[in-house]
């Protein structure tokens, strides 16, 4: 069987709805379909909940289904402030029930949206006006450093 016909599933898992069409921008670009071209590309998210909460509706989410790749999108800040005093140790915890579970976490350096101002130098004025703005920034998001981390 020749393997370039062999597709491979991935599950983008964020926070929110946000999260998700960024994963759509994502997969819609030029250079993640070159990157990528025998991926089948999933996405959900959870509601904007507890750094644990979000790891475990993935944990959930992929319970039953089989996924080459789960890579889930969890804030630091979030992680933070939910838990101020132990975050370094709790994240420590969350990665070791991700990898029990074969899920990937990519760690948000603070939150979604700041990580996309920093790709697009610019303020997100409203979360209703983010799928604009990620469209008209797109080459800029694709060749952040927070895709770089993703990609990798």
């Amino acid at each position: 069987m020749n393997n370039r016909y062999v597709k491979k599933t991935c599950l983008l898992y964020g926070e929110g709805r946000l999260e998700e069409n960024f994963f759509n921008l994502l997969e819609d670009s030029e250079k993640f379909k070159t990157l990528f071209p025998n991926w089948v590309i999933n996405k959900d998210h959870a509601h904007g909940e507890s750094c644990r909460d979000i790891l475990k509706k993935c944990i959930s989410t992929i319970y039953q289904s089989e996924f080459d790749l789960v890579l889930c999108f969890i804030d630091t800040d979030k992680l933070i402030s939910d838990f101020p005093t132990t975050h370094k140790k709790e994240r420590l915890q969350l990665e070791a029930l991700a990898k029990k579970n074969g899920i990937e976490i990519i760690w948000q350096e603070e939150n979604h949206e700041q990580e996309l101002e920093r790709a697009t130098k610019g303020k997100i004025k409203r979360k209703s006006g983010m799928k604009r703005r990620l469209k008209v920034h797109e080459i800029n998001i694709i060749n952040s450093s927070f895709v770089k981390r993703i990609l990798q």
